[in-house]
């Protein structure tokens, strides 16, 4: 068993991850092009992660790729899955051609973490389990984080939504339409060249950071790397799918839009977000999504997939839940202080006082 570790983003590690891209079951989240970007764009620049890419072979076969960073949170060495908040699903690259990773994983991942020391906590967040064979989470001790909820796309668009959407929701949509339709044309559109994806993009961007101020969030896109990461992402992901961005027009008004993802037959809900001014009382952002499920439907995908978030919408137009994962474990005793004063700040935000206090504080400064 040979294990080789990369700390830069270079032809060869390029050629082994597209290599493996073909032969594994993951997300366009673990492709070479997304990853590559999201570290260059924002994980060395705001988080100084450093790659640590772990390449496992028997002779010369390629066995799994794991695409994990480190990096130092008050002076504490962490070793975490790449890819940050923008990224839904983690997990490791792992061939279907040979199970041997798989069946021996704890005394492969125990000589992969001494291969990484000094470190003092794993933190493996966002992991999703796909097709049940993920052993990450089958072997290693989990909390279930949150969960992602899917919409398995069956028939046409009228049987589909008569078995799994509600009466109500259905009603609602065609309320809505038929009151913007009295104010002018609406349209669904895709996005069709570099030049009008980089424009929705930017207008995603503008009613995103709008909409987080409005709410109180934080704004990730007052940071300029985030905004980059976006737009200068490469449309499609190696062989693993391509960015997907449309919108909702009403004549020449753009009053809805959504970023994401299509791969294989599979549609990835992302960044969706609507105008201001009035517009949302006419819900453009649902029907944009409405009009993205029939869409899917027509070009016989199989699956769309809100991602992750506990949102209540979410369960309206789903018809499938999956719990994401997450495994930490401190490796050294400063390790388990970092973990016990994390915990410590979890359970004091849960006061609903001083939790409201401390986030508006967090979001100031953040």
């Amino acid at each position: 068993m040979n294990i080789e570790i990369y700390n830069s983003f270079d032809q060869s590690l390029k050629n082994i991850w597209e290599d493996i891209e073909d032969l594994s079951s993951c997300t366009p989240f673990q492709s070479f092009s997304w990853l590559e970007h999201w570290q260059k764009s924002i994980g060395s620049t705001l988080f100084k992660i450093s790659p640590f890419i772990v390449v496992i072979k028997k002779n010369e076969e390629v066995l799994a790729l794991l695409p994990l960073g480190k990096r130092k949170s008050f002076g504490i060495e962490v070793l975490e899955w790449l890819g940050g908040n923008n990224t839904d699903y983690m997990s490791p690259l792992i061939s279907e051609h040979n199970d041997l990773f798989i069946t021996d994983f704890k005394n492969i991942w125990d000589k992969v973490l001494q291969e990484l020391k000094p470190l003092d906590l794993v933190c493996l967040s966002k992991q999703v389990n796909l097709k049940n064979s993920n052993p990450f989470i089958l072997n290693l001790e989990n909390k279930v984080l949150m969960n992602s909820y899917q919409s398995l796309l069956k028939g046409n668009w009228e049987s589909f939504s008569k078995e799994y959407l509600s009466k109500k929701v259905l009603a609602d949509s065609r309320r809505q339409r038929k009151r913007l339709s009295e104010l002018g044309e609406l349209s669904f559109n895709i996005a069709k060249n570099d030049e009008e994806i980089k424009k929705i993009t930017q207008l995603m961007i503008k009613q995103k950071s709008r909409r987080y101020t409005e709410t109180g969030s934080w704004d990730m896109f007052g940071i300029e790397e985030y905004k980059n990461f976006y737009l200068n992402l490469e449309q499609k992901l190696g062989g693993l799918g391509r960015v997907h961005v449309s919108y909702l027009s009403l004549d020449k008004k753009i009053i809805a839009t959504h970023w994401g993802l299509v791969s294989s037959d599979n549609f990835y809900y992302l960044m969706p977000t609507h105008e201001g001014e009035g517009w949302e009382k006419f819900s453009p952002g649902k029907l944009l999504l409405e009009s993205l499920i029939k869409w899917s439907i027509d070009n016989n995908l199989k699956m769309f997939d809100l991602t992750v978030g506990d949102e209540a919408y979410k369960r309206k137009w789903s018809n499938e839940v999956s719990p994401i994962y997450e495994h930490i474990y401190p490796v050294s005793f400063t390790g388990r202080i970092y973990l016990f004063v994390q915990k410590l700040k979890v359970n004091i935000k849960r006061i609903p006082f001083l939790g409201k206090t401390l986030k508006r504080i967090y979001n100031l400064f953040r």
